[in-house]
């Protein structure tokens, strides 16, 4: 194991938490927690590549079944590079084979009866493009916006498609992602801008906005190589984008919007002072000022039982900080938008999986606005058995990006998800919390912290913790060995132990006794407190029992587990680097 990790390039096992392995393999500990800077650790190596469409037949095809059912968000975009690339194509029969979806029921039925209506409200320009290529004129029920400022963006972005496709003088579709979650291969970014100012054309203002947003950090110096050939005002945006020298300047105030973009490609998270020159204020959250996301566990899910759609708990449940937005501009200021959904509107409207997961695809790198609206959706529901209507797996799919550490409020709604009484929502977040210790997202020393904050709001059922867990600890020992180091923290954290603390000390005592371990100091002088004859008083009598062995077999197998995770990581993502490589270089 250790002659794997030192074949590894030293940037990998910095970002992977694994420079002293050998230290850490002696001391029988857990690496640190995986959570490397967003901006430069590789993504590509564990996503899913987009295939286009690739003919007039099967952009008919997928048409068609998006008005039956969407997926996933990537079909919307499909679609949309689709028509731009195809729709003046002609095949035989074109007029036959499209009838039935121009009769398709937009605009003239309820709009919540069927997708297509959906659609419409979602992304009313995705809905008018499609029309437009079906000669038809599909016409919004209400207005030609969407309610949230999110979609919005989405839709503003592909409405601006329309002119230029009608006129039969499309350009490509920068934002079109390259790989699911709507990440685009920063590489195919640049030569899609080069192709446009080749056809002696301009970019799409709101397209390049998208489409610098979902830039991966994978190939930057290639990309930044590729992009030497551009215009200097977007080759600065560009490089300043992928990580280059670059900076924005006071003439490129009229700009404000792409170096926003440009700047939060560079840096998702924290404070950009240098955009200040383009008079972008720290009034607005992920502007130039980073967008400061808190859960309030002092707020009983209870309260929702009879108003849980009232847009005053929204603020109560998690707040966002700065608070100010122009609404009237978010369009182009995506970033902003995502964190608008906390603000001056309710952020759930029961929304499908899908339109959650196009919201997170505007800005892929930095998905903690999702999270902050996931803890909010999860709190009003958490005692529900069901959410047909209002599903949350949409809003949690981030967190299942192996590649990609976990912000606090993504820990957050986490730890709710396995704190609902929906199977749905807490199956998801068991198969996450299950992924996450095998690679090292899932790390006991955040996650005990969080979970303690969490339980701080005393209204956590602790029954639907511990089953949800049982779940996660069945899978290994390293699992067995992070839930117990994380409830270590938890029993540590009571003034008094709650009622139902019988069932966090019957799990306890299990992984303990398996593990060979015993309560850490101050779990067990809280323990020592608990006096008595009922479940919890004998529960702490045998965990204070309990003595560590001194040379565990199931703790040193729990930080080989621990270890081999982030080594096949990194060995991965170098497999990917080699082959990508390798193919350019074929190519050249």
């Amino acid at each position: 194991m250790l002659n794997r990790v030192a074949a590894l390039p030293e940037w990998l096992r910095v970002a992977s938490g694994i420079v002293d392995l050998a230290e850490i393999l002696e001391g029988n500990l857990l690496p640190p927690p995986f959570d490397p800077d967003p901006a430069c650790f590789p993504v590509l190596s564990c996503l899913v590549p987009i295939d286009p469409i690739s003919d007039v037949d099967e952009l008919l095809d997928t048409v068609a079944h998006m008005f039956e059912v969407v997926d996933t968000p990537e079909v919307i975009e499909r679609v949309v590079d689709g028509i731009l690339r195809l729709g003046h194509e002609t095949i035989e029969s074109f007029e036959l084979k499209t009838e039935p979806l121009r009769h398709a029921k937009v605009g003239t039925e309820w709009i919540g009866q069927t997708p297509a209506g959906i659609l419409m409200w979602s992304v009313p320009n995705v809905v008018k493009l499609i029309g437009a290529w079906l000669h038809i004129d599909f016409e919004h029920p209400w207005n030609s916006s969407s309610d949230l400022p999110a979609l919005e963006v989405v839709s503003r972005r592909v409405g601006t498609f329309r002119p230029d496709w009608q006129s039969r003088a499309p350009i490509p579709a920068l934002a079109t992602p390259t790989h699911r979650g709507g990440w685009i291969d920063a590489r195919v970014f640049v030569r899609r801008l080069n192709a446009i100012f080749a056809a002696d054309r301009l970019p799409n203002r709101l397209d390049l906005i998208g489409g610098v947003l979902r830039l991966v950090p994978d190939f930057c110096d290639e990309a930044m190589e590729l992009a030497k050939t551009l215009p200097s005002a977007y080759r600065r945006i560009v490089q300043y984008a992928l990580g280059g020298d670059a900076r924005p300047t006071k003439e490129d105030s009229d700009r404000a919007d792409l170096w926003l973009a440009a700047g939060r490609a560079r840096q998702p998270r924290g404070d950009i002072d240098e955009l200040h020159v383009v008079g972008l204020s720290d009034k607005e959250p992920s502007s130039a000022a980073d967008a400061d996301f808190q859960f309030n566990p002092e707020v009983d899910p209870a309260e929702f039982k009879h108003a849980r759609w009232s847009s005053g708990h929204v603020s109560r449940t998690v707040s966002v900080t700065p608070r100010e937005a122009s609404l009237s501009t978010l369009h182009s200021r995506p970033t902003v938008a995502l964190a608008a959904r906390l603000l001056d509107r309710q952020p759930l409207t029961f929304l499908q999986n899908w339109q959650q997961e196009l919201m997170t695809s505007v800005w892929p790198a930095n998905p903690d606005a999702t999270m902050a609206v996931a803890c909010h959706q999860l709190m009003t529901r958490l005692d529900d058995r069901g959410s047909v209507f209002e599903p949350v797996e949409g809003l949690l799919t981030p967190l299942a990006t192996p590649d990609r550490g976990w912000s606090e409020i993504g820990r957050v709604a986490l730890w709710l998800s396995l704190l609902s009484r929906n199977d749905q929502a807490r199956g998801f977040g068991i198969d996450i919390m299950i992924d996450g210790i095998d690679d090292g997202r899932a790390h006991p020393d955040p996650l005990g912290q969080t979970l303690t904050y969490i339980a701080s709001g005393g209204w956590i059922k602790l029954n639907r913790l511990t089953d949800a867990l049982h779940e996660v600890t069945r899978t290994s020992v390293l699992a067995e060995r992070v839930v117990a180091e994380s409830l270590d923290q938890l029993i540590a954290s009571w003034e008094s132990p709650p009622r139902d603390a019988y069932h966090v000390l019957g799990l306890q005592l299990e992984l303990l006794a398996n593990l060979g371990q015993a309560p850490l100091g101050r779990s067990k002088a809280v323990l020592q407190e608990i006096r008595g004859n009922g479940k919890a008083a004998k529960l702490s009598r045998q965990l204070c029992e309990l003595e560590p062995l001194s040379c565990s077999a199931l703790i040193r197998q729990s930080s080989f587990e621990a270890a081999r995770g982030r080594i096949e990581r990194c060995e991965r993502v170098l497999r990917y680097i080699d082959r990508e490589r390798q193919v350019s270089s074929g190519s050249g």
